[in-house]
């Protein structure tokens, strides 16, 4: 169909790339290798293998942290979105081993990192746009398996058998655990109590250690730290003792509680407005970059959504959208996938100069 041409000029139009050898190779191989930095660097072979609580294993990363997590959250979800958009004008039968075999690669990674929704999260931007435009109905089945990935999570890492108490675990946590930080953020406010300011977390977004260096606040200042950091201070405005979250609790607190910190209903409002413009301006993107068979942009625009919008939707807390590490993650895994993806000229199309 047409585009509206005012908008995104820029991305310009490309024609579906043709998978070859070259490409699944270079996108195989560079999976295989960040599993094997997860697994091996930084450790977590011990979380599958129980010998090491997950927890641990996540606070304990140090150094190896940051190239982690952005193996997780960016380059590992991203490379398998955009073998999902190259194999998906394929047979099945042409796409199945080619994407089975990243796919094993990518779920491997996920479960090294302990996080019970970890799998189904690795292939949600994949999934994104894979199933761009479907059938209605085709929601109700793509949710199970989701729902089922869960609950494998819950059995694996929590060692749970019982169906009955992973179902209400689970419940659980989409019901009550959703919504209880937010509401008591709320009743705090609706009370007329003081709240801390909000301003005071936006530093963050730089990361811990120049926040660190421009603020003179650091971890042994725990009070100080927990004031400064919105998914911590959210935590403990609903009650829960310092010590326990520096010891890496972290309840979720939703955009509504930051919209009831930032100038109570007025944020709420404000907050919500600015939600759904970012989230139509991402959605316009997404789809002029899948109509123009932009489909690195698109599979890092996917990956975004996923851990940066996504995560802030649920989560709040500003620094999930513009931490300093998304715009590294976004401009080091637009260098990988180009690199991976190479001439269009190498995957069966020639680039249009238009």
């Amino acid at each position: 169909r047409e585009l509206r041409p005012f908008r995104f000029n820029w991305l310009t139009h490309l024609p579906p790339p043709v998978p070859n050898d070259r490409v699944w190779i270079l996108a195989t191989a560079s999976l295989v290798a960040m599993a094997l930095f997860t697994l091996f660097v930084s450790g977590g072979i011990d979380v599958l293998l129980r010998t090491i609580g997950r927890g641990d294993f996540r606070s304990g990363l140090g150094d190896t942290g940051a190239i982690s997590y952005l193996i997780l959250k960016y380059y590992s979800p991203a490379i398998m979105a955009y073998l999902a958009l190259l194999y998906a004008r394929r047979p099945w039968y042409d796409a199945a081993i080619p994407l089975a075999v990243p796919a094993i690669v990518v779920a491997v990674i996920a479960l090294s990192f302990g996080f019970k929704s970890g799998v189904v999260l690795a292939f949600l931007p994949a999934a994104v746009v894979y199933f761009w435009r479907v059938p209605n109905w085709l929601v109700v089945p793509l949710a199970a398996v989701a729902l089922a990935g869960i609950y494998v999570g819950y059995g694996f890492f929590d060692g749970l058998s019982d169906p009955t108490v992973i179902l209400n675990r689970l419940f659980y946590r989409l019901t009550v655990l959703q919504g209880d930080v937010a509401w008591k953020i709320w009743d705090l406010h609706v009370r007329g109590e003081s709240l801390p300011g909000y301003v005071a977390s936006l530093p963050a977004i730089f990361g811990d250690r120049v926040f660190t260096l421009a603020t003179g606040i650091d971890r042994t200042m725990q009070l100080d730290w927990v004031s400064t950091h919105f998914g911590l201070l959210t935590t403990y405005l609903s009650g829960y003792p310092i010590h326990v979250i520096m010891a890496g609790h972290n309840n979720t607190a939703t955009i509504f509680s930051e919209g009831v910190l930032i100038g109570g209903l007025s944020g709420v409002v404000a907050i919500s407005a600015f939600a759904g413009v970012l989230t139509a301006a991402l959605y316009r993107f997404m789809e002029l970059c899948l109509l123009r068979h932009r489909y690195v942009e698109a599979s890092l625009a996917s990956s975004y959504f996923v851990f940066a919008l996504m995560a802030w939707l649920l989560g709040g807390g500003i620094t999930a959208i513009l931490h300093i590490s998304i715009l590294v993650g976004l401009v080091s895994g637009y260098v990988l996938l180009k690199i991976i993806e190479g001439r269009r000229g190498d995957t069966g199309a020639e680039v249009y100069a238009t």
